[in-house]
């Protein structure tokens, strides 16, 4: 086919504009890939948020200096990419393999672990059991469940609460050493210098805009800002930084769980600035989704924006909103079990049984929450007369995680307030034991002995014991143990109000003071055998330590020990008792969660782990 010379050269002149295009776009710098330059303005955006991803993510492990969130990060984003998705680059796989091969073997000690999140767990269990005090208001759904959604997202996923709340996690934290050694955290230092040098190469090759780009100084004052712990202080300092980090999503969702926050306070200096302050959580909660990239295979980040979005909508007006956000969530959750936990009560609150009925299953699976978790997925096979899954539940979980198999809504509703004081009393017997436990540390020190999990260590021999009991001042330290004990107790919500926590208390003395008189007879029959009527000792065994004369001295004294912590064994019980009786009633059933919430401060303040109150090996349903 032939074309005229007028055209021939129409399309000469075009060709050549495309070569000097292409060769603008190849040759742009010495170090760009072909075509480097030639990329859409999404994704110069995608290479300015992975940039900035990396950066704030090394800076808050540093800023933090704390091995719990250095963790929780690795786990978070280093460890978490998308490598589809995410956006490649040579600078970032080079920044990347350095910062895991410094971070990939540091980890938290068990117990530190064990104790931060099994006190996120209680938190949330408490939210449930509160805003869910009546059996058949969790199945009729609607809004009496969603409340629940609000209580439990008050209280943050385990990582975002953990940040919020980081001066008092220290207190317990300072104790157990959870910062980062010094050598750690000069290479972590060293990384800023790899980050600036990845940015440099990143801009230089993808020509994005430099303002876009997080700094030091900037991501510093950002995470100082996200420990503040007055919601609306901390809206305020991060509405001013707006502008530096419009296209960092994290940030949209810190704005709006700020704002959230401020809004479900409602009371005293915010009460007048509730309406406000929700129109601003949604807006930046909506402004989160435009710019959200998914660089992350789980992303519980972006989960949690979306369950505190959901939050502060009508479950009847804007239900199809809450769907897309709830698939959005699943597509995030992967297998974060606190995700799973509050989405639950959404799919209830919509009367979605299935989707229910398979997160419970999941949760049960995980161990978590059993006390609550089976006892709805128990009702749920009563409703569907699913007797043998019920069985197989019953059976692997305990018979005291799941309803009973009844049909009377009432006393099936009954049996749920029952089980749920269970766990209350089981709770305050836990507390208990650890104030006699302690109690009992300080005395054993009357007989020179340590007392460690119930078990005395006495001196070597019995000389030395003879000695330190007639030395030490018996009869007022179990005088001081007791008041101390019934202090803690008195300071508690327990046995109703004030007036009949007093009653009880003065009853329960009185029912033991004969028994702490026994005591203090005892001990001063004992001393008496070591001393004259002028007051002078007697003289023992001292080069033959174990001599005979000793060994029954000794004796006397083991009986005494003995007695003591009978004595303490037996008021723990009446007190445990009382606490039972009281619990049982209806009106303190409705405070178990207020009681529940005393006990466990008391433990964080202490930072007395508080074993979970469920036996679970190998469940899979």
């Amino acid at each position: 086919m032939f074309v005229s010379k007028k055209k021939f050269n129409g399309l000469t002149v075009k060709i050549n504009e495309i070569e000097k295009k292409l060769e603008h776009l190849i040759f742009i710098n010495e170090n760009a890939e072909p075509y480097g330059a030639y990329f859409s303005e999404q994704k110069r955006t995608e290479a300015v948020y992975a940039l900035n991803l990396c950066t704030v993510s090394v800076s808050q492990i540093i800023d933090y200096n704390d091995i719990y969130i250095l963790e929780q990060e690795r786990e978070m984003i280093l460890s978490n990419i998308n490598l589809q998705k995410f956006f490649k680059d040579e600078s970032f796989l080079k920044v990347f393999t350095k910062i895991l091969s410094i971070v990939s073997d540091l980890k938290l000690n068990d117990a530190d672990r064990i104790y931060i999140e099994n006190e996120y767990r209680r938190e949330m269990q408490n939210a449930f059991w509160e805003a869910v005090p009546n059996l058949n208001l969790i199945f009729a759904g609607g809004n009496a469940v969603f409340k629940a959604v609000a209580s439990a997202v008050q209280i943050g996923i385990g990582y975002v609460s953990y940040i919020k709340n980081k001066d008092r996690h220290l207190q317990y934290g300072e104790k157990r050493n959870m910062e980062l050694d010094r050598e750690t955290a000069a290479l972590l230092d060293g990384l800023r210098r790899e980050l600036f040098e990845a940015a440099w190469r990143v801009s230089a090759k993808h020509n994005f805009d430099d303002e876009c780009r997080l700094t030091e100084k900037q991501i510093r004052h950002y995470n100082k800002i996200l420990t503040d712990p007055d919601p609306l202080r901390r809206f305020e300092n991060l509405e001013t930084i707006t502008d530096s980090f419009k296209i960092f999503p994290p940030f949209w969702y810190h704005l709006g769980s700020a704002a959230r926050e401020i809004f479900s306070c409602g009371s005293g200096i915010y009460s007048q600035l509730k309406d406000m302050y929700k129109a601003k959580a949604l807006e930046a909660f909506r402004k989160f989704e435009t710019v959200y990239i998914k660089f992350l295979r789980d992303d519980s980040q972006a989960a949690f924006c979306r369950l505190e979005h959901i939050s502060l909508l009508d479950i009847v007006r804007d239900r199809d909103e809450i769907v897309m956000l709830l698939k959005k969530i699943s597509a995030d959750s992967g297998s974060n079990p606190d995700i799973w936990q509050i989405c639950l009560m959404v799919h209830m609150s919509l009367g979605q049984q299935d989707e229910t009925k398979n997160i419970l299953k999941r949760l049960i699976n995980a161990g978590r929450n059993l006390e609550f978790n089976g006892l709805l997925l128990s009702r749920i096979y009563y409703v569907e007369k699913n007797e043998s899954d019920y069985k197989l539940l019953a059976n692997r979980i305990g018979e005291s995680n799941v309803m009973p198999w009844i049909e009377d809504e009432a006393e099936a509703n009954d049996e749920y307030i029952k089980k749920k004081n269970s766990v209350v009393t089981s709770r305050f017997k836990f507390f208990l034991g650890a104030c006699i436990g302690s109690e009992l540390k300080k005395i054993a020190a009357c007989f020179g002995c340590e007392r460690e999990h119930g078990i005395y260590s006495p001196h070597k021999n019995s000389y030395d014991m003879i000695v330190c009991f007639v030395k030490n001042n018996f009869e007022k330290d179990i005088a001081s143990a007791l008041n101390s004990l019934f202090c803690e107790v008195g300071n508690m919500p327990v046995f109703g109000s004030e007036k009949q926590r007093e009653a009880t208390l003065r009853k329960i003395t009185s029912d033991f003071s004969e028994g702490f008189e026994n005591l203090r007879t005892a001990a001063a029959e004992v001393k008496s055998l070591f001393t004259s009527s002028s007051g002078t000792k007697i003289k023992l065994h001292a080069n033959r330590k174990e001599h005979h004369d000793n060994l029954t001295a000794r004796k006397k004294i083991e009986e005494i020990l003995l007695l003591t912590e009978r004595f303490f064994s037996d008021l723990g019980e009446a007190l445990s008792k009382r606490f039972s009786e009281c619990i049982n009633s209806t009106q303190a059933a409705a405070n178990a969660e207020s009681i529940i919430r005393a006990l466990d401060a008391w433990h964080s303040a202490r930072g007395v782990p508080v074993p979970e109150f469920e036996n679970i090996h190998d469940l899979h349903i």
